[in-house]
């Protein structure tokens, strides 16, 4: 004889009811949110993008207190992001052929783009 017991799932099959379905679109809004802060938010700090064609060698960026971060070597289309300590607004930015420590300021969002091209540095605060 087989005794015929009551199944522990529920009688329709892909059902879990309404709490696991919010938390599953909860988790998925929140996963978006997520990269979508990671992929647009711009980071704070001054980045220095070599879009010249050439390797630069030698960049300093050197900070209000007088600390200077090196970069021995700068590829073509890449871009360095020099993080600053909290509070500073402003570093000076050497790029030997280009830039002799030049000024550069932060824009109110704490963000900074040098771009140094062919013949030209463009520095958007």
């Amino acid at each position: 004889m087989s005794a015929h017991l009551p199944s522990p799932t529920s009688a329709v099959p892909g059902r879990f009811g309404p709490v696991p379905a919010a938390l599953t679109v909860l988790l998925a809004a929140l996963t978006l949110g997520a990269w979508g802060q990671l992929l647009f938010q711009e980071p704070e700090g001054l980045r220095i993008a070599n879009r010249s064609g050439a390797v630069l060698s030698g960049l300093q960026v050197c900070l209000p207190d007088g600390r200077c971060l090196n970069r021995r070597v700068l590829w073509p289309h890449e871009s360095w992001q020099v993080p600053l300590p909290d509070g500073v607004r402003h570093a000076e930015v050497s790029v030997p052929g280009h830039l002799n420590r030049a000024p550069v300021a932060l824009r109110s969002s704490g963000v900074a783009r040098l771009i140094v091209g062919a013949g030209q540095v463009d520095v958007t605060p």
